[in-house]
């Protein structure tokens, strides 16, 4: 653990560090969110008194303004960062005899998209040494975002990014025996939470796949499509015994997805 100081404010505010604002980072901003809120097929969805409070612009429930931290006698410690995550990651990796490749320590989409994404360069780095020579650890921080819809299912962003990456391992051109995945939350609670899980404890911090994952998903009765469709990673991966769980790690540092290509 590394701890590093932030310069004296000497009249400005210093910038974060993290991906977690600790300050107002810039100029108030509720009338073009509002106007992008508007525009998206949601926006009716929301419920009457906050569309009615976005609608009033009310200066009240802007973002503060920075310059009213300025005088503030304010200390702010942060002992490791995403990006050290990482780096940790990438040095691991080269310990264990692989090249390690830092991505994007900001990779910021769909899960099935970039499950999809990340599955060709790993096909790419397998079949053609390019854009790196096997073996090779291909690393991902940020996190990713799943849009349920009208699914019921019971899940978590890193969860179904690996599920959805180990669909690819088991069928079709990605198909493959020598790439092993692993995504999970660094905090250890990708999801759901014990809200919708009927108060059993199931947060889950992430998953692991394979090319064996779709095979043995069939040999379990478990149809790895239709669980996607749900977005019901968690119980899906329980099932295979694919799911990493780590309780509460006390650490917020985002996600980290780990694709290893022999």
């Amino acid at each position: 653990m590394q701890v590093g100081l932030f310069p004296r404010w000497g009249g400005r505010l210093p910038k974060a560090g993290s991906f977690i604002p600790v300050w107002p980072q810039g100029e108030r901003c509720m009338d073009a969110d509002v106007r992008y809120f508007q525009a998206q097929p949601w926006w009716p969805e929301l419920p009457a008194a906050m569309r009615d409070v976005l609608e009033r612009r009310d200066p009240a429930y802007d973002v503060p303004d920075p310059r009213d931290y300025a005088d503030m006698r304010y200390s702010f410690w942060q002992p490791i960062d995403l990006y050290q995550m990482v780096e940790g990651a990438r040095a691991r990796a080269e310990e264990l005899g692989l090249r390690g490749v830092i991505l994007s320590s900001h990779l910021t989409t769909i899960s099935a998209e970039a499950a999809n994404v990340l599955a060709q360069i790993a096909y790419e780095c397998e079949h053609y040494g390019r854009p790196f020579e096997p073996p090779v650890a291909l690393i991902t921080g940020g996190h990713l975002d799943v849009p349920v819809g009208d699914g019921d299912g019971i899940g978590g962003r890193n969860q179904e990014f690996a599920l959805a990456w180990g669909q690819l391992l088991g069928s079709g051109r990605l198909a493959s025996k020598r790439v092993v995945v692993a995504a999970m939350d660094s905090d250890g609670t990708d999801g759901p939470g014990t809200q919708l899980a009927g108060g059993k404890p199931i947060c889950m911090a992430g998953g692991i796949v394979d090319g064996y994952t779709l095979q043995e998903a069939e040999e379990a009765g478990v149809d790895i499509a239709s669980e996607l469709a749900r977005h019901n990673s968690t119980i899906a991966l329980m099932k295979l015994g694919s799911a990493i769980h780590t309780g509460n790690t006390g650490a917020c540092l985002g996600d980290l997805r780990v694709a290893v290509v022999r």
